[in-house]
């Protein structure tokens, strides 16, 4: 059975108008967009339980459809999304009206102002660095970390391949700079080999790094 590859151009950002294209993707989706993943879901839930009843702070950066915002919030968290393109921070907004929640959205670009000083108690960022200069990629990084506070949690999800466009995140990368700023790996799990991705039906290999900032006097 012979079966068509998509078209590479679907996932393909054009870097001479990287916002026009993301904003034509979102305003352009007419079905849900992959789910957030059930394992990750699973780890942000643990998290709620432990921090509960206090106020929980989280923020989903590149937040897209709000795709972790939502279920963020739906446990109870004051959640901000990030989000670059007014037609995904609109997607996000209806889905929050849509479950009765309420998600504060920022539409900005990440790579500005990662560098702006905040306090999370979780932090989930996933499909920003492939889709950025990896120029941008320690900054961006060092901003997961500062977005952290001590004691808290950091979920980065990532493709270091996309079929067609080569290598986009460098092996363990993500790990090495993460450590570097004060965070202790709790978990990183990067794929050796390509796999169909459900949401773009476009082959990747994908990384996942979970990690909790250092605790300065014992906060939380």
């Amino acid at each position: 059975m012979h079966t068509v590859k998509p078209e590479l151009s679907l996932w393909d950002p054009n870097s001479n108008n990287l916002l026009g294209w993301w904003e034509e993707f979102w305003a352009s989706r007419t079905e849900p967009y992959g789910p957030p993943s059930t394992s990750l879901i699973a780890i942000i839930e643990s998290e709620v339980k432990r921090l509960l009843p206090r106020e929980i702070y989280a923020v989903d950066i590149a937040s897209g459809n709000g795709r972790y915002a939502i279920p963020l919030a739906k446990l109870g968290c004051d959640v901000t999304a990030v989000e670059w393109a007014e037609s995904g921070a609109s997607t996000i907004r209806n889905g929050a009206e849509a479950n009765n929640i309420t998600i504060r959205i920022e539409q900005s670009d990440y790579t500005k102002v990662c560098h702006d000083k905040r306090d999370f108690h979780i932090v989930v960022c996933s499909g920003l660095l492939e889709e950025i200069d990896s120029a941008h990629h320690p900054t961006v990084v060092e901003g997961f970390a500062n977005w952290t506070r001590p004691g808290g949690l950091a979920i980065i999800k990532y493709c270091l391949e996309l079929e067609g466009r080569g290598t986009l995140v460098e092996d363990e990368s993500v790990e090495h700079m993460l450590r570097k700023h004060g965070m202790e790996i709790l978990t990183a799990d990067e794929r050796r080999a390509i796999k169909t991705s459900a949401a773009t039906k476009i082959g990747s290999r994908t990384g996942t790094v979970i990690a909790r900032r250092s605790r300065i006097g014992g906060e939380v």
